[in-house]
């Protein structure tokens, strides 16, 4: 069976164009399938197919009717002048191959509802041999020889399918600076290529419905987040007006962002909010109650050393542990007592312990008047679920390494979108923990990627801590529980 590479540009294929994609699945393996991103389009080609020695065949379907199946020989006697069949599909493909000057490519010309026959008639005298008509009966049982008779070009080097493929699908192409040396060229993987096309509603110009939640998960230097900034480009190519916001743990890793999403698109659109979590916080945070500065982590390691030294100076738990436990249980919204044993993270009465800790720590806050980091999204999410701010909203959220993200932050971001908005999500796999994304509530449809690039990724977080500000560090230390 052939490999496409689009796979999910289907769903918003109109029905001929479905009809045709669903038999080019079953051509030989080896062959591999491009669906053009403005398939059905009258001034585009429809497919792209390569078969497993290199040669490329230019596809665009025709919707023309047996009645349209008139002789050559007969059309100058008809009066109303109509064009020769198939002639405005083949000067699609021309103005399509004029752009790749030295590279041959066969061009096809489908016709699912005129039979082979009648084509055959029809066909003019003067058209190239590396032109093919293809009926009816190429997309029923037995058309696979008629596809592959189709494939009239020489084979195309490794370099010049590249070029091919780059001038069929822009939209999948990248800049140099964002490819690794040891990459085959400047353009997403198959599997990236999958997640930034899936599910596009291409005719009415808007994101898909559903699912609300697009996932992209895989290891370090998989090209999740370069999948994700590609899809957010080309949401901006299909709508201009749409309004974004992209999330990062920490400003070091945005900037990242920001240059890779410059790079990819040119320039940076003035509808795209770039943020951290905590400083989308800070910049809608009410008048009234005033916005108080957060225990730096030196301070709250301080507080939480000394609930250490009053309840577990003489236990295996570490004040590490201890920090750990409450980072949990705020990001996890256990306020009870109740709550906190049922999680069953620790034997019974440790846990007992655990909590009695957490709410003296609690208490000293209170004292001090001072939250930290982990109460600010608890905070703002209560001001918005009470009507005391209106956050804005946002067409598209994308969130960079998700993982590091509690679930409340994501309580938050379902406030942020618009309905039928979309949340875009690069994370990393971590077994054994659920998923905080689940707090959306949205249903999630997830991408593994595979690759492996190094050089169009965000560094590790780990080795950021080097180099980012006191704030970042403590806001990014809280997040990571």
């Amino acid at each position: 069976m052939a490999e496409v590479l689009s796979r999910d540009t289907a769903e918003s294929l109109a029905a001929p164009q479905q009809r045709v994609l669903r038999f080019l699945k079953t051509l030989p393996e080896g062959c591999r399938i491009w669906t053009h991103f403005h398939a059905g389009e009258v001034g585009s080609p429809d497919f792209l197919v390569m078969d497993p020695h290199g040669r490329a065949l230019l596809v665009k379907l025709s919707l023309a009717r047996p009645a349209a199946a008139v002789p050559a020989a007969q059309l100058p006697l008809l009066a109303d002048e109509r064009p020769p069949l198939g002639l405005f599909e083949i000067r699609v493909l021309e103005q399509f191959i004029q752009r790749l000057p030295g590279i041959e490519l066969a061009l096809a010309v489908v016709f699912p509802y005129i039979t082979q026959k009648q084509l055959a008639i029809c066909r003019p005298c003067n058209l190239p041999d590396k032109v093919s008509w293809l009926g009816r009966e190429a997309l029923q049982p037995g058309g696979e020889r008629l596809w592959i008779q189709a494939f009239k070009s020489p084979a195309l080097n490794e370099q010049q399918q590249l070029e091919v493929q780059l001038r069929f699908a822009p939209e999948a192409a990248l800049p140099a600076e964002l490819c690794s040396p040891a990459s085959a060229g400047c353009m997403l993987d198959p599997w990236q290529e999958r997640a930034v096309k899936a599910g596009f509603d291409r005719p009415e110009g808007k994101p898909p419905a559903e699912p609300a939640v697009w996932l992209a998960g895989g290891s370090y230097g998989s090209g999740k987040t370069t999948a994700l900034l590609c899809r957010l480009r080309l949401y901006y190519e299909v709508n201009p007006r749409l309004s974004a916001l992209v999330l990062a743990p920490a400003a070091s890793i945005l900037a990242g962002l920001r240059r890779r999403a410059a790079l990819l698109s040119g320039y940076l659109s003035e509808r795209i909010e770039w943020q951290t979590l905590s400083g989308w916080c800070r910049e809608h945070w009410p008048t009234h109650p005033a916005w108080v500065e957060p225990l730096s982590q030196q301070r709250r390691q301080g507080f939480i050393r000394a609930v250490w030294r009053a309840l577990f100076k003489d236990s295996d738990l570490s004040p590490a542990d201890l920090a750990q436990e409450f980072d949990w249980i705020k990001d996890q919204e256990v306020w009870s007592r109740e709550s906190y044993l049922k999680a069953r993270r620790r034997p019974t009465a440790l846990a007992e312990r655990i909590y009695t800790a957490f709410e003296r720590y609690r208490r000293i806050q209170k004292e001090k008047r001072t939250p930290d980091w982990g109460d600010i999204p608890h905070q703002i999410l209560m001001f918005i679920e009470e009507g005391v701010i209106r956050p804005p909203s946002y067409d598209l959220v994308l969130v960079d390494d998700g993982h590091f993200f509690p679930p409340v932050a994501y309580r938050l971001i379902s406030h942020m979108l618009k309905p039928g908005g979309e949340l875009l999500i690069s994370a990393e796999p971590r077994p054994g923990h659920q998923a905080p994304w689940r707090a959306a509530r949205r249903s999630v449809r997830t991408f593994r990627l595979q690759g492996q690039y190094g050089a169009d990724c965000a560094p590790d977080p780990e080795i950021l801590f080097q180099r980012i500000s006191d704030e970042e560090r403590d806001a990014l230390i809280t997040l990571r529980s």
